[in-house]
């Protein structure tokens, strides 16, 4: 390098053209860029999946949030919300697929589970209401074969995995659970 001094009083610095650095390479970051994006990868695929679950209902209000219980062989059907909110309204849709003609049908519900729910309504309005140990029943008035429909208005009261049952008179027991998000 040489030096000189210019007209102003300003030292300047020149690169003389000897100077020995070919051998010279700049210090290599592959190994972090690498390792950098292998993590850019990994949390765009957690990211897909986030997204992916969301579309599907896993955290509510998709394909996965819904579910059916029961069926034929004990005569009745619940669809419900299997990931519900709390302190948002969910409901219970029971279908009775054979009442009795002309008479009274007893829906019973495990009463642990509606400790875990505020009942907020019954369509259509039970004619009377039975507790008996574990179970509360709710009866109804039938006036025909025809399947009958009953929905409870429910309101998650405490979070996380609750797990009910409920059945008609003394069929077999339905069992399902549901999952509170906050």
């Amino acid at each position: 390098m040489t030096h000189r001094l210019g007209q102003s009083g300003d030292f300047h610095v020149s690169e003389s053209t000897d100077r020995q650095d070919e051998g010279f390479e700049p210090p290599s970051h592959l190994a972090f860029q690498k390792l950098e994006w292998r993590v850019q990868r990994i949390a765009w695929a957690f990211m897909a999946l986030i997204l992916a679950a969301t579309f599907a209902g896993a955290f509510g209000g998709g394909p996965l949030a819904h579910a059916r219980a029961g069926g034929t062989p004990n005569g009745l059907l619940l669809e419900y919300d299997r990931i519900a909110r709390y302190r948002a309204l969910s409901s219970l849709d029971f279908l009775i697929m054979s009442p009795p003609a002309y008479g009274e049908v007893r829906l019973w519900i495990a009463r642990d589970f509606l400790d875990e729910v505020a009942l907020l309504t019954v369509t259509p309005e039970p004619s009377a209401q039975e507790v008996s140990g574990d179970r509360i029943a709710y009866v109804f008035k039938t006036t025909g074969r025809a399947p009958l429909r009953i929905r409870f208005g429910v309101e998650p009261s405490t979070l996380w995995s609750h797990t009910g049952s409920a059945g008609v008179g003394d069929q077999p027991a339905i069992t399902f659970s549901q999952f509170v998000l906050p």
